[in-house]
């Protein structure tokens, strides 16, 4: 709950490790809550930047796989 966008993995860990109740932002070192929040609006410029072809590494081919599996899942796919 510090307003910033981190990688969900990354920052649930850091949550998790945090004593008590000393939460404090990885990039502030101020208190912050537990809440987390997809951040829907940076998903979605991903998401376009990629299918448009404007990002092109390998991040993009991982991102593209994950998608495709995700949405596999969703829709019921066991595999």
């Amino acid at each position: 709950e510090d307003g910033r966008v981190y990688n969900r993995a990354d920052i649930q860990k850091h949550i998790d490790s945090a004593e008590d109740d000393n939460l404090r932002s990885p990039v502030t070192g101020s208190p912050m809550g537990p809440t987390l929040v997809p951040a829907v609006q940076v998903q979605n410029t991903l998401h376009a930047l990629i299918e448009s072809g404007s990002v092109e590494d390998g991040f993009a081919e991982r991102l593209k796989t994950f998608l495709a599996t995700r949405k596999k899942a969703e829709a019921g796919d066991p595999e």
